[in-house]
């Protein structure tokens, strides 16, 4: 008899078996609901699954052909609301469908990036979400382990999979034209670098101040993700640049980069200066500074690449799709 108060590695199905007084076949039926077993027989086998603290061993369920009933789920970068909302998302849905989900930040790092890949496919999951850091990197394990997979809000053209995201380009149309329409001619744009994202709602920003003959590149400024730097690079530039009459944020965090700065330098300097930000988030409410933000629909981002991810799993068969779903714009005081 084992006493599990001195059981110090990982039982085995067959240390469960002996405590239940079972074959292991037995213990695998009750696990795996494959085959019927009596209610005295189960309870003595679940009683012994307990006292043991034994967990069915994932990876060896997936060598055998059997679902993990787990996802992965890989993000860029989690210091921000769109990501955090996303997970929660994600998470929310696959939970509803008796799915866990395995979470990984990969801090904007693609060293990070293929070793959350390479250890999630390892660890036998069914399927992946995966918001790649750059569309340069090609990692052959996502196709040789023939795992379904999905991107969102950033696409490597490496892969031919699902992708679910908005219409960068579009939105950065519209996000302009709507400042153009409120009087704006000296719209300024910053970016964290030339990332895939940030390159597309460049291009739909240039696209429409250049039809409108108000395209300037010294209202550009790409800004590395280092805060400090950021800011300095920033401040330099909004004091060089006080002609400017509208901002345009690629996301969350430059926005409030920007705000502080304003903060800094006087907002009374900038009092008619239009600022858009291409993420909303809660506390632009909050501002007596007035902010106008692109709505993201990030919670049915998650919604749609899960269930998209499950219809894969399930044996779908179809050429892959890109997913475009529309925003709101959040105007101050309708925050």
């Amino acid at each position: 008899m084992i006493d599990p108060r001195k059981h110090k590695k990982p039982a085995s199905i067959k240390e469960v078996a002996r405590l239940a007084g079972v074959s292991v076949s037995t213990v695998s039926h009750v696990i795996n609901n494959t085959r019927f077993v009596s209610d005295p027989t189960r309870r003595r086998v679940l009683e012994s699954i307990d006292q043991l603290h034994y967990r069915p061993n994932i990876m060896a369920q997936g060598i055998r052909g059997r679902k993990s009933r787990t996802i992965g789920l890989i993000v860029s970068n989690l210091n921000g609301s769109f990501f955090y909302r996303l997970v929660n998302a994600v998470c929310s849905f696959m939970h509803s469908q008796d799915y866990d989900v395995l979470v990984c930040n990969s801090e904007e790092s693609t060293e990070n990036e293929k070793r959350h890949i390479d250890t999630l496919l390892r660890k036998g999951i069914d399927g992946l979400i995966y918001a790649p850091v750059d569309r340069r990197s090609n990692y052959e394990e996502l196709s040789s382990w023939q795992v379904p997979f999905v991107q969102i809000e950033r696409k490597n053209e490496h892969y031919l999979s699902d992708y679910i995201d908005i219409d960068n380009v579009g939105e950065a149309r519209r996000i302009t034209s709507f400042l153009i329409d409120r009087g704006c001619r000296r719209i300024g744009f910053i970016r964290y670098g030339t990332e895939n994202y940030t390159g597309r709602r460049h291009e739909g920003y240039k696209q429409i101040c250049t039809s409108q003959g108000v395209y300037d590149p010294g209202l550009v400024r790409n800004v590395p993700r280092d805060v400090d730097v950021a800011n300095r690079m920033i401040r330099d530039w909004l004091l060089e640049s006080l002609t400017i009459d509208g901002i345009i944020c690629t996301n969350a965090n430059i926005c409030y980069s920007v705000l502080r700065i304003f903060d800094e330098i006087g907002n009374e300097k900038f009092k008619r200066l239009m600022l858009f930000s291409f993420e909303e988030n809660r506390w632009l409410s909050l501002l007596k500074f007035p902010v106008f933000a692109l709505d993201q629909p990030i919670e049915a981002i998650g919604d749609t690449a899960s269930r998209i991810l499950l219809q894969r799993m399930a044996g779908e068969v179809r050429p892959p799709r890109d997913y475009f779903l529309p925003c709101g714009i959040s105007e101050p005081g309708l925050v």
